[in-house]
């Protein structure tokens, strides 16, 4: 950010204007490298501030001044202003930026009020350097409040990734393969909420014809812009994931007792949050867990880390419920396979211990604004792969061109979001 110097004169205050701070604008834009002059209001009855900018024309490096406690502005003229800083990044709210205090003559031994040709010889001259480095390392970007166990994956594959989804929350182009996972979805959550004498194949169809009609107008779908052949397509995809789910259990053997069930719970160093598929009763009364998955049955490599998203659950179920499940399963629809696993000491400390890890490296990054790309096979699937560094882009380019991108497929014109 360019920077301009800052000169501040302050005459001698009177008694009703004692301790008011002495403030600077913060730059907000780049055009504050251009502004020429600011005149400041009085103060008081009896004093006048005045400040007034000018691009610099020498000293093109000012040094930064580690500044650390405001100042409050007294009428002793022993009590010289000592210098100070508060930064607050972000807003357009008048703050302080820093001081260098200099006498123009030596301090009367008594306060002065209105003489203009004492107060001349009593004032002040501070001079204020406002350069990026100022703000920069102070700004950082918005910590995110909970994690997911969605979030923390992306995380923990690409923490530039993480930045623009969670952090940012850029918009993204809805996906063939996430959108047909909704609809699935959904359909199997109606299918549950049947009686279950009546979880047939058949009402298990009737379903998935009502969660399309429920969904046909959400941008997630209508932004798939399918021709009529890839739309046919789409749904026979998505018929066979439901047929092949009654391949893998019989759902009128389930005791349902909630579906998308949204929970929150605060650990050691994180707030964690998830939303469950199904949550049931097993025979012996004992809480299951049930993930539906759409994608591609992993490989054994990769199981366990599949695994501990539903960990994630069985901590959300224990600390809101105060029961831990007997076991999680996630079944595979595409091929169909299920993956079980029974909830241990062992696995729960590790998901405290993890997620607290994760929640504090997220914490620095956002602080330092410090999210570095990790290019795996997960790049080709990307929506920001053409800002990022890796692949030649410029991340500062992406809250722009994605939040245009969306307001045009909704319909809306773009903002003029750049200066």
């Amino acid at each position: 950010m360019p920077y301009a110097t800052i000169s501040v004169i302050v005459w001698p205050i009177s008694d009703e204007s004692n301790r008011t701070p002495i403030t600077a604008l913060a730059p907000i834009s780049i055009a504050f490298s251009t502004m020429r002059s600011m005149a400041w209001r009085r103060l008081s009855s009896s004093s006048s501030v005045y400040c007034f900018t000018s691009p610099p024309t020498i000293d093109r490096n000012p040094a930064v001044i580690p500044f650390a406690m405001p100042m409050l502005r007294t009428t002793s003229p022993k009590q010289v202003p000592s210098d100070f800083v508060t930064v607050d990044p972000g807003t357009s709210k008048a703050v302080v930026v820093g001081i260098t205090a200099a006498w123009t003559a030596p301090p009367p031994k008594y306060p002065m009020s209105g003489s203009s040709a004492m107060a001349k010889s009593y004032r002040r001259v501070m001079h204020i350097a406002v350069t990026g480095s100022l703000y920069r390392p102070h700004m950082g970007l918005p910590i995110p409040q909970t994690l997911s166990p969605s979030s923390m994956g992306c995380f923990t594959s690409c923490p530039l990734a993480f930045r623009f989804s969670y952090v940012q929350r850029l918009p993204e182009p809805p996906s063939a393969p996430a959108s047909k996972g909704t609809l699935v979805h959904l359909a199997l959550q109606h299918l549950m909420w049947r009686p279950a004498d009546e979880r047939t194949i058949d009402a298990a169809l009737s379903d998935l014809h009502r969660a399309s009609k429920e969904l046909e107008t959400d941008s997630e779908f209508t932004g798939l812009e399918l021709t009529p052949e890839q739309l046919e397509q789409f749904r026979a995809d998505a018929e066979v994931l439901v047929r092949r789910y009654f391949e893998l259990e019989d759902p009128t053997k389930v005791r349902t007792i909630g579906v998308e069930l949204k929970l929150t719970a605060t650990l050691d160093k994180v707030t964690l949050r998830g939303i469950i598929d199904r949550l049931e009763l097993d025979d012996d009364g004992e809480l299951v867990i049930t993930d539906y998955k759409t994608g591609n049955t992993p490989s054994e490599r990769w199981e366990m880390k599949s695994l501990a998203g539903v960990h994630v659950y069985s901590v959300l179920c224990e600390q809101v419920f105060g029961r831990r499940p007997s076991r999680v399963q996630l079944l595979y629809l595409s091929k169909p396979e299920a993956i079980i696993a029974e909830p241990s000491d062992v696995f729960m400390r590790g998901v405290n211990q993890r997620s607290g890890a994760v929640m504090e490296a997220v914490r620095r990054a956002c602080s330092r604004d410090d999210f570095r790309p990790k290019e795996s096979a997960l790049c080709n699937f990307c929506s920001f792969r053409e800002f990022c560094p890796a692949f030649g882009g410029d991340p500062e380019q992406a809250a722009v061109v994605m939040k245009e991108r969306a307001a045009t497929a909704a319909g809306r014109p773009p903002l003029p979001l750049a200066v």
